[in-house]
């Protein structure tokens, strides 16, 4: 994924304005709806999904090695509160549909009426275990031809584009897969660089980073991966202590608590003591998954 080193000389502390110098990226505009040019162009947040922005040393060395990502907010997800500890968005299992797939599109009982704008930079896996292959295609369009629209029940993914006929080699359409999957074959509908709140119910999911403020779901935005940071805390059950681990709460969604020792879920350590009330706290993030 494209990366971009960054110096700090003039980044500003404070949280909803850290990402001031990020080139055509305010800090007003961390909601993005849509990732496209803003009226005017006066901002272009048109980075790739999945690009990181790392700070090098400079005037301001504090925040040297902080590192940022680009990422999409799963339309399943709720909003992101600035501070809220995520996770990547869980994919989608189904089965293939032999009759009415081809090499090229494959059907499936997928149902993606819950995600709201499409398919787009999105990836079908599929698992044949007749032939113990798992092929991992990038879709191109679903059942209505667009990337756009919710589906519903029994989606048909197209993963193949038709030959190019000004390559005159070019007899088979591109990534198409070498045989129609098996009926009742595995499939997972995959979410690169989609995140989401994090979800308590399930403590074994790594920490993909921080939300650096109010996000819609379903909109674009940056997040925090390592550095210096602020997330939301609270002092219940295992005291936060400073300089001591933190874990995923497992009663509040998004929300960190105190920890015995670092573990695989754990996103950091706090850096002062924390109160039974909610409330931003800051901490030093070094265990996110890329």
């Amino acid at each position: 994924m494209p990366k971009i080193t960054l110096n700090v000389n003039e980044i500003k502390s404070a949280l909803a304005s850290q990402l001031a110098r990020i080139p055509y990226f305010d800090s007003a505009t961390l909601n993005v709806a849509s990732n496209a040019l803003a009226p005017g162009g006066f901002y272009a947040p048109q980075y790739t999904l999945g690009s990181t922005f790392t700070f090098i040393g400079g005037g301001n060395a504090a925040f040297a090695g902080s590192t940022f990502q680009y990422v999409k907010v799963d339309p399943r997800s709720a909003a992101l509160a600035a501070g809220n500890n995520l996770m990547w968005a869980a994919p989608i299992a189904g089965t293939v549909t032999a009759t009415g797939s081809t090499t090229s599109a494959i059907k499936t009982n997928i149902d993606t009426s819950t995600i709201t704008g499409g398919c787009n930079n999105c990836i079908l896996s599929v698992f044949d275990a007749a032939k113990s292959i798992i092929t991992m295609r990038r879709i191109i369009s679903t059942t209505n031809g667009a990337l756009t629209a919710q589906i519903g029940t029994n989606t048909i993914f197209t993963i193949a584009q038709a030959p190019d006929s000004l390559i005159g080699n070019q007899t088979a359409p591109l990534d198409a897969f070498s045989a129609v999957p098996t009926n009742g074959a595995a499939c997972q509908l995959i979410f690169p660089n989609w995140v989401s709140v994090y979800d308590h119910t399930v403590l074994t999911n790594r920490s993909a980073g921080l939300a650096l403020g109010t996000v819609t779901a379903g909109n674009f935005t940056l997040i925090q991966k390592k550095g210096y940071a602020q997330a939301l805390m609270v002092g219940g059950g295992t005291a936060i202590v400073s300089n001591g681990p933190l874990a995923p709460s497992g009663v509040t969604d998004g929300i960190l608590i105190g920890a015995a020792a670092l573990g695989s879920t754990s996103p950091g350590v706090s850096m002062m003591a924390s109160t039974t009330t909610v409330q931003l706290m800051p901490m030093l993030l070094d265990n996110t998954s890329e």
